[in-house]
């Protein structure tokens, strides 16, 4: 029986929350995704993600291996372009699952000028709790992250549902024995939590 629904945040409760391109736009760099932009640009994301060092750390990183310069902000250059929208389909499966006393926590990659706007934007408040990579240590799809959480909750994989939007993640779930669903959109999530039995 599942007693315990990890969901993603970023592509499943809510959308355009990445912020690759604007803000490599904005420092006239050519390309579309940070995280895949070089290895050592990567590995600062992860590196910032599991809150390991700051921003202006992975700032520096940046430029020492892109040749870019950013611009000195007195804010966070990630929040700058950060404005995610609720998926409200997504929440009301998560309102619902709730009303059918399913424990329902975030599991989220996420990095701390995002955390604190996500915070201020109440739109984390519908979770039971949160795990925010940042302040955890882990990130997904390291299957430390997912056993922190079990552990944490007190719940067998067996016991515990997970979606997420990146197969990878979902990979790494299912190879812990998580009931694991790759996201596409809400009713798609919503079919596979009935045939689970979560729903009716």
């Amino acid at each position: 029986m599942i007693k315990l629904c990890i969901f993603d945040m970023g592509g499943v409760l809510v959308k355009n929350f990445d912020v690759s391109q604007p803000v490599l736009a904005y420092l006239g760099h050519p390309g579309k995704d940070l995280f895949h932009l070089s290895p050592v640009v990567e590995k600062a994301i992860t590196d910032h993600s599991c809150g390991f060092i700051s921003e202006p750390e992975f700032w520096k990183l940046f430029e020492e291996d892109t040749g870019y310069t950013v611009p000195n902000n007195s804010s966070s250059l990630f929040n700058k372009f950060f404005n995610p929208v609720v998926d409200a389909d997504t929440l009301a499966i998560i309102r619902e699952l709730k009303k059918h006393s399913v424990r329902v926590v975030c599991g989220t990659n996420v990095i701390d000028a995002h955390y604190e706007k996500l915070i201020k934007s109440g739109d984390y408040s519908v979770f039971d709790k949160v795990y925010a990579s940042h302040l955890m240590g882990l990130a997904k799809p390291d299957p430390a992250f997912y056993k922190a959480i079990l552990k944490e909750e007190n719940c067998s994989a067996e016991e515990a549902f997970f979606t997420d939007d990146m197969q990878s993640n979902i990979e790494s779930a299912k190879g812990l024995g998580i009931n694991s669903h790759h996201f596409v959109n809400a009713e798609d999530l919503r079919a596979c939590l009935i045939r689970l039995g979560i729903l009716n």
